[in-house]
C-alpha cells in the first residue's frame, strides 16, 4: 500500500515537539495563524481545548467550560471554536472566554470552517451551518 510505504520511510522518533498537557484521548486538532505565528490547537476527553506553540512545544492557553469531550476543534476568522457536550463555543481570541454558546441538541462528530464566515457542524444526522458575523 502507498500509506504504509510512505510511513516505512520516516525515521522513528523525529517530531519536532511533543505538546502535552491533555489528560485523556485527543479527538481534534488543528493549526491557525494568530499574532504572525503557527500555533496548534488540540480537543480532548477531558473537557478542554488546548493551545500550544508547536516551535517551542510550550502551552499557550487552556480552554475550559464543555461538560464532555471536545470532539472538534478549529479557527474560524481569528476565534476559537471548541464543540461537544452538544454545545458549539465560540472564544475570546484575546483572553479564551466564552463568548458565544450555540446549542446544537446533536452530539458533535467534527467541524469545519466553510468560508465567509460560515461554520459546518457534523452531526449524527447530518451536517449543520451556521453563518457567524462578527460584531
Amino acid at each position: 500500500m502507498l500509506f504504509e510505504t510512505a510511513w516505512t520511510s520516516v525515521v522513528p522518533r523525529v517530531e519536532v515537539a511533543v505538546l502535552e498537557g491533555h489528560t485523556d484521548l485527543v479527538r481534534s486538532v488543528c493549526s491557525f495563524e494568530a499574532a504572525g505565528r503557527t500555533l496548534l490547537a488540540g480537543g480532548g476527553r477531558d473537557a478542554t481545548a488546548r493551545i500550544w506553540d508547536p516551535t517551542t512545544g510550550r502551552p499557550v492557553r487552556t480552554l475550559t467550560g464543555h461538560s464532555g469531550e471536545v470532539s472538534a476543534v478549529l479557527f474560524l476568522d481569528g476565534v476559537p471554536v471548541s464543540a461537544d457536550d452538544r454545545t458549539v463555543r465560540l472564544r475570546d481570541p484575546g483572553t479564551g472566554r466564552c463568548v458565544l454558546t450555540i446549542p446544537v441538541h446533536h452530539e458533535v462528530l467534527g467541524s469545519a470552517h466553510a468560508g465567509g464566515g460560515l461554520l459546518a457542524v457534523a452531526v449524527p444526522s447530518g451536517v449543520l451551518a451556521y453563518r457567524i458575523r462578527a460584531r
